[in-house]
């Protein structure tokens, strides 16, 4: 027997006309009528749950309040992707920006814009005759073994390397045969550039020029190699204007727009050039694979999500050098 049924029966006259036993129409009339206050009573006990994103019943609600698109998630994946945005406490430092986009679902990492493995420069052994085994030396101390690592100063890295914007000229071409069409080369020394002996720096391979580098993409003959990142600044779009041509919708016979050279007003993503100068290139932060320079994989329809979440978590003054592709 329910609270509320306890309720009305308690409000009842003390009179034997109005007792409640089972099958008793009476009692199948207030049996009926307590439903609906058992019902908020229940909406109102859960309201507590709906506090947490992993208990809340007004998920689209929450989505809703945090901006999150629907982008074709599982219900787990949704209330995740709220709790990490519920949780975010805010911060700058790349450990905080790569918790964020995990939690959020996107299997990234942040890469600092140096190379953190050509910091330290390793010690080494005083022999005789050595420039720090003179006489007079204060290192040349007797049984001195290796000398401690060296901190040298950062190098940044050149984001045209592995960045490609409007003014990259779109790399090039692999012939048949050569040395670079090898599947999936990689060949990279500390400052991106094409090793010596490597597969892309064969004699006589036209790929083999001082500087360039070399990535993973597919070995097909004809193919272009370019950087495989983008620099990411702004979501922002112009206006762009184009000549309506024979077969596009708007130039359909009697339609309003099928005048002859007519002109359609549309919108583009704007381009960000990346800048020459090496004093820029220390406010780059690099979003990738977990090994700098690797390329993650971002769904395609949530790339918006992801670029609008790296935007909105980066420190403005950065430069955001994306190594993403979205499948």
């Amino acid at each position: 027997m329910s609270l509320f049924f306890r309720v009305y029966e308690h409000l009842l006259p003390k009179a034997r006309a109005f007792h409640t036993f089972s099958g008793k129409r009476l009692t199948q009339l207030f049996e009926g009528l307590v439903s609906l206050p058992e019902d908020a009573r229940k909406y109102f006990d859960d309201v507590y749950l709906d506090v947490f994103p992993q208990t809340t019943r007004e998920l689209d609600a929450w989505e809703e309040q945090f901006g999150l698109p629907d982008t074709g998630l599982t219900e787990q994946q949704r209330r995740d992707r709220v709790e990490a945005a519920w949780k975010a406490l805010g911060g700058q430092d790349p450990r905080y920006i790569q918790d964020t986009l995990q939690a959020a679902g996107f299997d990234v990492y942040v890469h600092e814009w140096w190379d953190p493995d050509n910091i330290f420069h390793p010690g080494y052994e005083m022999c005789a005759g050595a420039t720090n085994a003179v006489a007079g030396n204060p290192n040349a101390i007797a049984g001195a073994g290796e000398t401690p690592d060296v901190i040298r100063s950062p190098v940044a890295r050149a984001p045209r390397t592995y960045l490609s914007d409007a003014l990259t000229e779109q790399g090039f071409n692999i012939s048949a045969g050569a040395a670079s069409a090898v599947a999936r080369a990689k060949v990279l020394d500390t400052e991106g550039g094409i090793v010596a002996d490597g597969v892309n720096a064969v004699s006589g391979n036209d790929n083999a020029v001082a500087g360039l580098s070399s990535y993973t993409y597919p070995s097909v003959a004809g193919s272009r190699i370019s950087p495989a990142g983008y620099p990411l600044v702004n979501i922002l779009t112009e206006a762009t204007d184009g000549v309506i041509g024979a077969g596009q919708l708007q130039a359909v016979a009697g339609g309003m727009f099928a005048i002859a050279g007519a002109s359609q007003r549309g919108e583009t993503r704007r381009d960000y050039t990346i800048p020459d100068g090496a004093q820029y290139w220390p406010y780059f932060l690099y979003i990738g694979g977990e090994n700098f320079p690797e390329v993650a994989t971002v769904p395609a329809n949530r790339k918006l999500e992801f670029e609008t979440l790296c935007l909105s978590i980066c420190p403005t003054q950065q430069w955001l050098g994306i190594l993403v592709t979205y499948t």
